[in-house]
């Protein structure tokens, strides 16, 4: 009994002299907690608002006749090459897909030049003359960029002048981005968010801007363009096998034309055909247009096939969760940033008690 009450008496202590320092610099640790507080209030209350739009959607093929666009009366004509219609059901696409169009230089550069109604203008403006002409930086974002962000701004300037010069050797072959460009689309990646959900198909979609009306129609662009890539993405090889195959039968159309009128030309100046030779060459004709016939409405069958290939292929993209213009704002979350500050002063304060007492003490031993 005696040596637990002394085990408990010895942790007491312990507590208490873990507890001292604190106690004996608690103005040092409020003036300190108080300067932290003061700040996050004043980044909360000076960082840009933000509004961000969203929409989700689930790409899907539709075997149904409204799904591909076709009336009911081409049922049979699908039948026949060899298409059954049945239910629409999701599309699976890689997630690595959605991260390569973000990566696409093509891709970004629709979105920066991407035209935007604005409230006092009559004409559209870009997302990139939105940012260089209208927009004004926040207060805060104006003091970080000219003072911590001072030295990556002037290396930027000069990186920007190395550029322009290197680019003037460049051939047309390649696609060139100067550096302001580059610059605005470091910033629409940080204002675009896309998640693909595996398990049910579905992809929503986000982008963030300063005002709300912008943020819906930035949104729009990034669905339509997202929309358009799919689509190329299940569409392209079909749509190259079916361009071939109407270059073929467009050329075959004209052989087709042409024996047709050959045949037609010797009918009509030949009605008698008396001789052997106008029956052979009547013959002649009439093999070479039935050939021609017979690889035209071949071609022909085989084109609509195609047709109905590319539609059967065709991404049919349902919006679950259509775009709405934002009037809450989605950041700066100025409640959690104040406490964000509060809590950091309080455990830096707190920590620097603990150090000065520890050398304090080390010193003594010594």
């Amino acid at each position: 009994m005696t040596s637990e009450s002394t085990k408990k008496r010895e942790d007491e202590i312990d507590l208490v002299d873990l507890i001292r320092p604190i106690i004996q610099k608690k103005r040092k640790i409020i003036k300190i907690t108080a300067i932290f507080f003061i700040i996050g209030i004043i980044v909360a209350f000076t960082s840009e608002a933000t509004y961000t739009a969203d929409t989700t959607f689930i790409p899907q093929i539709s075997r149904e006749g409204v799904g591909f666009g076709l009336s009911e009366s081409l049922g049979g004509l699908a039948s026949f090459a060899g298409i059954n219609f049945k239910g629409g059901e999701s599309l699976e696409f890689p997630s690595s897909l959605y991260t390569s169009f973000l990566e696409n230089a093509n891709f970004q550069l629709k979105l920066l030049y991407a035209p935007l109604k604005y409230d006092g203008l009559k004409d559209s403006v870009t997302y990139r003359d939105y940012y260089e002409q209208i927009h004004r930086s926040s207060f805060l974002s104006s003091i970080k960029k000219y003072t911590i962000g001072l030295p990556g701004l002037a290396l930027k300037t000069l990186k920007s002048d190395q550029q322009t010069i290197n680019q003037s050797d460049t051939t047309q072959r390649f696609l060139k981005i100067s550096s302001r460009d580059l610059r605005h689309i470091g910033r629409l990646l940080n204002q675009v968010k896309i998640n693909y959900h595996k398990k049910d198909g579905m992809t929503s979609i986000s982008f963030d801007m300063p005002e709300p009306y912008l943020a819906a129609q930035m949104a729009e662009h990034l669905k339509t363009l997202i929309h358009q890539e799919l689509i190329d993405y299940k569409t392209n090889k079909v749509l190259l096998d079916l361009k071939n195959l109407e270059s073929r039968y467009n050329e075959r159309k004209i052989e087709f034309e042409k024996a047709q009128k050959n045949l037609a030309t010797f009918k009509d100046g030949n009605l008698n055909l008396n001789t052997e030779a106008s029956r052979s060459e009547l013959k002649r004709l009439e093999n070479k247009y039935d050939l021609a016939l017979t690889i035209h409405t071949e071609l022909a069958r085989n084109l609509e096939t195609m047709k109905l290939k590319v539609a059967k292929n065709t991404p049919l993209i349902i919006t679950v969760k259509p775009i709405v213009i934002p009037y809450e704002k989605s950041s700066p979350k100025r409640g959690l940033i104040v406490f964000a500050f509060l809590f950091v002063g309080l455990v830096i304060s707190i920590g620097q008690v603990f150090i000065v007492s520890f050398f304090k003490e080390f010193k003594q031993r010594i």
